[in-house]
């Protein structure tokens, strides 16, 4: 008898684990692929969260979307969130607005040095594979300053540098 009271006691002490999915709305193929993989980075690490590892993820969602849309030019999505527990599983949706694009409107390139009056830089700086009026894609700019930087050294400028690479974004 005092075998079976105490697994009886036992019984409500065992909780099943729940697991996390993340569920986001309103996001063309691109953008939806790169929320999602840097949301997975993240809950990849705890296969069974915690209500309150739930909740920190759950609050850290919008934050997480901003920094995966960013790279395309939206800086200023508006986002809408509910998180619930269901009987196997937390559950947390996110709904996005992606609001205005940013376009880039200048592109400033500085040559300094031996190189600055080389005319075939001078010409590069006007078939950069970015140009005022293009929707801001960080890959294009690493693009171009790849292509700057490979031009340069191909010319045989094997001691330059990239001094400075900034940029601005007025999210006004």
């Amino acid at each position: 008898r005092f075998l079976l009271i105490g697994l009886l006691l036992n019984i409500p002490l065992i909780s099943h684990a729940l697991t996390y999915q993340t569920i986001v709305q309103g996001l063309p193929n691109t953008l939806q692929r790169n929320a999602m993989a840097r949301f997975a980075a993240q809950q990849n690490t705890v296969a069974n969260p915690s209500a309150d590892q739930a909740a920190r993820w759950y609050a850290n969602g919008p934050q997480t979307l901003r920094l995966a849309l960013a790279p395309f030019g939206y800086f200023t999505p508006k986002i809408t969130a509910s998180l619930r527990k269901h009987k196997t599983h937390w559950l947390a949706t996110y709904t996005v607005s992606l609001g205005p694009v940013t376009r880039l409107t200048t592109i400033k390139l500085h040559l300094a040095g031996s190189g600055h009056n080389n005319k075939t830089l001078r010409r590069l700086t006007q078939k950069l594979p970015i140009q005022p009026g293009d929707i801001y894609n960080s890959q294009a700019y690493d693009n171009a300053k790849t292509l700057i930087f490979h031009t340069v050294t191909n010319l045989g400028f094997l001691h330059a540098n990239l001094q400075q690479s900034t940029v601005q974004v007025d999210t006004k």
